[in-house]
């Protein structure tokens, strides 16, 4: 069972379920497979690379489904059991789910994200410092 508080997505496909979850270690490994940062990664989703659909599935697959997804092409057939590469939908929209599932929060408009830190003070020191500028003779 996926749990969102935890960035998790359910995928379905035919009567099987499958639990998507991104990890740091799966999402380095994927890195170091396609040698493309995650951005670029996603960026290539969006244009169709079946490469990069297959290789994110595969990564976010591992944590809770390693064993019968051993490599890439393993899930390959596992897209070709869904519809195959004319009908690769069930697979993006997991996956922009998933996304959009950890993507972390915005600060809030006008609040913490536009103060600078530490707050300016007199002399460039914070202004809750008790602190003085250090005066060279």
């Amino acid at each position: 069972m996926a749990n969102i508080e935890r960035g998790e997505v359910l995928l379905v496909v035919g009567e099987r379920e499958y639990t998507l979850r991104p990890t740091t270690n799966a999402i380095r490994d994927i890195e170091r497979r396609l040698g493309k940062s995650y951005g670029q990664i996603i960026q290539a989703l969006d244009t169709y690379d079946i490469d990069a659909l297959t290789h994110m599935m595969f990564a976010v697959l591992q944590p809770h489904h390693a064993r019968e997804f051993k490599t890439p092409n393993d899930v390959g057939t596992l897209i070709d059991a869904g519809g195959g590469i004319n009908n690769t939908r069930i697979f993006s929209a997991a996956l922009t789910e998933m996304l959009l599932a950890n993507m972390p929060p915005k600060p809030p408009a006008g609040g913490d994200g536009d103060v600078p830190n530490p707050p300016r003070g007199r002399d460039g020191i914070g202004g809750n410092s008790g602190l003085t500028p250090d005066v060279s003779a």
